[in-house]
């Protein structure tokens, strides 16, 4: 039969939910909500909310000290996957190799993408664990959904803010490319944050899953 720490399980599912997120936030893609209609998101809202999730449940299970731990590990491990993208990305392709350009276009395009994210993840975690950590202070061992959705909810004020501007406005002005116009930027930032809002709601009941019950 095998053998899974739940430790080391949590851990590198919210390492990969990370890397995974990251990747895909360079893809924007829209849902359609009740009352709000169609909005922009990026693709990784999904990820990104099971990111969010895993990071409470460590926090909750095991602890501020070591859910900085691996937040900064997860850093360190995003920066190492994004040189050996872009190193694959500039090696030259093989003659019969015919799918170079769509490699290049899907890897090689995000740059802003990337250099947001790293900023972004490096700042908002740490601040959803010290909100995480306050909350739990207060509280005790109770409520869990009150640590739980007001540590998500304004880290990813923050999250969507900082991403939105960095990787869509900023950085593509900084290298000379086409930024989002500020109806666009307004437009995406609203859509992200409440998708995200949205799956902060929807992932209590998962963390009281993951965590037990209220004692």
């Amino acid at each position: 039969m095998v053998s899974i720490d739940r430790k080391a399980l949590f851990t590198v599912l919210f390492a990969s939910s990370v890397l995974v997120a990251n990747i895909t936030a360079s893809k924007l893609t829209y849902i359609e909500l009740p009352f709000f209609g169609i909005i922009g998101v990026t693709a990784a809202f999904v990820p990104f909310g099971v990111a969010l999730l895993l990071s409470d449940v460590l926090n909750e299970e095991f602890g501020e000290e070591y859910t900085r731990k691996v937040v900064n590990s997860t850093l360190f491990g995003l920066l190492f996957a994004y040189i050996i993208i872009w190193f694959t990305v500039y090696l030259p392709p093989a003659p019969f190799y015919e799918m170079a350009q769509e490699y290049r276009n899907v890897l090689g395009s995000s740059t802003s993408v990337m250099i947001a994210s790293v900023i972004t993840f490096a700042i908002t975690q740490h601040i959803d664990i010290t909100l995480f950590t306050y909350i739990k202070s207060i509280t005790g061992k109770r409520l869990k959904f009150a640590r739980n959705i007001g540590s998500t909810f304004t880290s990813q004020f923050a999250d969507t803010f900082v991403f939105v501007s960095l990787a869509f406005g900023i950085i593509p002005l900084i290298q000379g490319l086409n930024s989002l116009t500020i109806p666009s930027l307004i437009s995406l930032f609203v859509g992200e944050y409440v998708v995200k809002l949205a799956v902060a709601a929807v992932d209590t009941p998962l963390f009281y899953w993951l965590t037990g019950d209220d004692e």
